[in-house]
C-alpha cells in the first residue's frame, strides 16, 4: 500500500493500491559447468551429467600422472555435495590416430580411412589388417547336356506342298509329330507343323506357300520356351528352377 500526494485536491486522505513486483527468484545453485582435461570422452563438446558414475563411464578416472588434474575431483565433489546437473567439457590437444589405405592401381588412390574412436597413444598403437578379397562371385556349373541336332537338309518338296524330303533320315531322329519347324532356302521362309514322318519324308499338317528343293529345316519352338537334348540321361542333374546357359557357338 502507498500514500499519494493530495496537493491540489480537497482536504482528506486518498488511498490508492498499486501492485509491486515480488522478490526475485534466486538462481539455481545445483547446476554447474566444468571445463578441464580428462582421460577419455568427447573433446570440446558439453556433456550433461546427472551423477558421478556417468563421468567415470564417459571421461575415465582421476588423472595423477604426469601431474594431478583436479577436473575429476571437482565433478565428484559437486555431486557429493548434492549437485544434480553438471555440464562437463573435456579439453585437450590429443588427436585421434588415423591411417589412409590405398588401392593397388598404378597410381594408388586412398580408398579407405581408418580413424580411432579415442585420442592418445593407446589408439595410435592399434594395428589394421587388410586381407585380399573379391567382390565377384560365380556359380559352379552343375551339369551339361548337348542339344539335339535338330536340323535337316531339304532335297525336295511334294507337288501339293504338303511334304518335304530330307537328305538323311538320321537327321529326323529328334523331330516328331506336332513339332513346328522353320524352313529356309535363303529366299523363302515359313514355319509349318509336322503331321508325321516316314523315312526321309516329312508330312505337314497344312500345305506350304513355297516349294523347297534346297535349304534347311530346323526345330522351332514358337514360344521359345523349350529345347531338346541329345541324351535324356544328361538331364538327371537338372531340376526345375535351375538357370541354364544355351550356346550354339554363335548365340549364347
Amino acid at each position: 500500500m502507498a500514500l499519494l500526494s493530495t496537493k491540489g485536491k480537497a482536504p482528506g486522505v486518498y488511498i490508492q493500491e498499486i501492485t509491486i513486483p515480488g522478490p526475485l527468484s534466486p538462481a539455481s545453485t545445483s547446476n554447474l559447468a566444468i571445463v578441464g582435461p580428462a582421460q577419455s570422452g568427447p573433446l570440446n563438446r558439453p556433456t550433461l551429467l546427472t551423477n558421478i558414475d556417468q563421468f567415470w563411464n564417459i571421461f575415465g578416472d582421476y588423472i595423477e600422472d604426469p601431474y594431478r588434474v583436479y577436473a575429476a575431483h571437482a565433478v565428484n565433489g559437486f555431486f557429493a555435495e548434492g549437485g544434480t546437473e553438471c555440464y562437463f567439457v573435456r579439453i585437450g590437444n590429443g588427436a585421434a590416430a588415423s591411417l589412409n589405405l590405398a588401392d593397388r592401381a598404378g597410381t594408388p588412390q586412398t580408398t579407405l580411412v581408418v580413424t580411432a574412436l579415442q585420442e592418445g597413444s593407446p589408439a595410435a598403437a592399434t594395428t589394421v589388417r587388410v586381407d585380399d578379397a573379391s567382390l565377384a562371385t560365380t556359380t559352379v556349373q552343375k551339369a551339361e547336356a548337348t542339344m539335339a541336332g535338330l536340323s535337316a537338309t531339304i532335297s525336295a518338296t511334294a507337288a501339293d506342298k504338303k511334304s518335304i524330303t530330307v537328305t538323311a533320315a538320321g537327321d529326323l531322329a529328334n523331330f516328331g509329330p506336332g513339332d513346328t519347324v522353320h524352313l529356309d532356302d535363303g529366299t523363302h521362309q515359313e514355319n509349318p507343323v509336322i503331321a508325321s514322318i516316314n523315312g526321309t519324308t516329312v508330312n505337314l499338317a497344312a500345305a506350304m506357300t513355297n516349294s523347297y528343293t534346297s535349304g534347311t529345316m530346323v526345330y522351332l519352338d514358337p514360344s521359345k520356351k523349350s529345347v531338346n537334348v541329345a541324351n535324356a540321361a544328361a538331364l538327371a542333374n537338372f531340376a526345375p528352377g535351375d538357370s541354364v546357359h544355351l550356346d550354339d557357338g554363335t548365340h549364347g
